[in-house]
């Protein structure tokens, strides 16, 4: 049995920009509730249990923590099209709508973005976020978050090359909380003291996943007491839109696999090579079959070269960096989405396959396994084996009821636990713990009386 408290509430009207009520006078009673769920109320009633006993104006400094909330985020991009740059995105959707709720304000920078002559649809329908473009000069962007940090009640680190700044924010304004967000490879591995120093001060930490957020555990040892959070990304309410609208193309006619991905020689485990070495034996049953290549980078001559010397060069191409169009209708096109990478934080290209309906193949490795669901959404292989992902390749492009039931649970994630609904949820979660320092409460609770 979970001890709550049942509250009577009477409220002062809201004022003209709707912002949360003010309590007049409020009276308490003690009950038993059953079950583990500590907010029985629904989130609107915040952290309800902690109310038993306490006056009006102890509720009134308890909603001033939330109402009126200035957030300061740094992003390295977010108009971009890699897939930190799309996290931002939709995070700082979801974040507009959390402060336009309470009545307060975002303030989201990018360092490498320039001034955008159009922005994208969903940025143009924020509400109460402003947004801020240094096109790579980091004097300017340091400037900036020198001069807005002051005013901040929260800081949103978005990348961990920014955790030095936590010690600037220090100095300017020791009240205001702050929290680090975590995307995958970039958090696995310590990268000097003075990045370890500032994420010692931060005081909460948001994942991609739980592999990740282990690997960053592992690197820096944090100090007891940081909140730490996983919140899966989602898919853009616009690709599954588009998705939707284009229905699920899983018994498609010309059989092909796609992959969509940068080619770096710095990072060459994305698996595009074992693809291709997986090729020859795969178009000798299916001899029709393509491989697309979306993305671009300096070992797409290293692939291309192995594509000839295999030979099956004929049957793969490397489309580059493409239009949005042409992406959406890549993925509506292929028959598998087709991974098998060895370092994936998360994997957002596997989201975005699933909202198309497509079954995907990736590595039985890093943060793919929260991912794709081996047997139900996917197949998952064992990175480095080009004989099991031949099989499992082989199995799906021969066994369309296997594409089509696979690809319908997939869909079905993208609209669960992957959906851009549950992403606003798990956020306005960890927003609502993000409370201001002590003093700042006590602040509040003097303006409130």
């Amino acid at each position: 049995m979970t001890l709550v408290v049942a509250v009577n509430l009477a409220f002062d009207k809201p004022d003209a920009r709707g912002r949360p009520l003010i309590v007049r006078s409020l009276t308490t009673t003690t009950v038993q509730f059953g079950g583990s769920d500590d907010r029985p109320f629904g989130p609107g009633f915040r952290d309800v249990r902690l109310l038993s006993g306490c006056s009006a104006r102890a509720y009134n400094a308890r909603i001033a923590r939330v109402v009126e909330m200035k957030m300061l985020m740094l992003s390295t991009d977010f108009l971009a099209l890699g897939g930190i740059s799309r996290h931002d995105k939709l995070t700082i959707v979801a974040l507009d709508r959390y402060v336009a709720r309470c009545g307060g304000t975002l303030s989201a920078m990018s360092l490498t973005d320039g001034t955008p002559d159009v922005l994208p649809a969903n940025l143009k329908s924020l509400r109460a976020c402003t947004l801020a473009y240094s096109g790579g000069r980091r004097w300017k962007y340091v400037s900036r978050f020198c001069r807005v940090v002051r005013h901040a009640d929260v800081v949103l680190y978005g990348h961990v090359a920014f955790a030095p700044m936590r010690l600037v924010q220090a100095a300017l304004n020791p009240r205001a909380r702050s929290l680090l967000m975590l995307h995958g490879i970039e958090a696995w591995h310590y990268r000097s003291s003075l990045h370890a120093s500032g994420i010692r001060r931060m005081d909460s930490v948001v994942s991609i996943s739980q592999y990740t957020l282990q690997r960053f555990t592992e690197a820096y040892r944090l100090k007891p007491g940081v909140r730490t959070y996983v919140v899966p990304n989602p898919v853009s309410p616009e690709v599954l839109r588009v998705a939707d609208s284009a229905g699920l193309r899983t018994n498609v006619t010309q059989l092909s696999l796609l992959t969509v991905t940068r080619l770096s020689s710095s990072d060459p485990t994305k698996g595009v090579d074992l693809v291709i070495r997986a090729l020859p034996a795969l178009v000798a049953n299916h001899p029709q079959l393509k491989y697309v290549v979306i993305g671009d980078g300096e070992d797409r001559v290293r692939l291309e070269e192995l594509a000839q010397s295999a030979g099956v060069g004929a049957h793969v191409s490397f489309l580059g960096h493409v239009p949005e169009e042409t992406l959406k209708e890549e993925f509506s096109r292929c028959t598998v989405f087709v991974m098998p990478s060895a370092k994936e934080g998360f994997g957002m290209v596997f989201v975005e396959a699933m909202a198309y309906g497509k079954p995907v193949v990736a590595a039985r490795a890093a943060g793919a396994t929260e991912v794709v669901e081996h047997g139900r959404t996917g197949m998952l292989v064992e990175y480095g084996d080009v004989a099991g992902l031949t099989t499992a390749l082989d199995e799906l492009l021969g066994n369309p009821e296997l594409r089509r039931r696979l690809g319908e649970a997939g869909h079905l994630a993208t609209q669960g636990k992957f959906s851009f609904e549950s992403y606003c949820d798990n956020w306005f979660a960890v927003c609502e713990d993000l409370e201001p320092r002590p003093a700042r409460v006590a602040a509040s609770a003097g303006a409130t009386s």
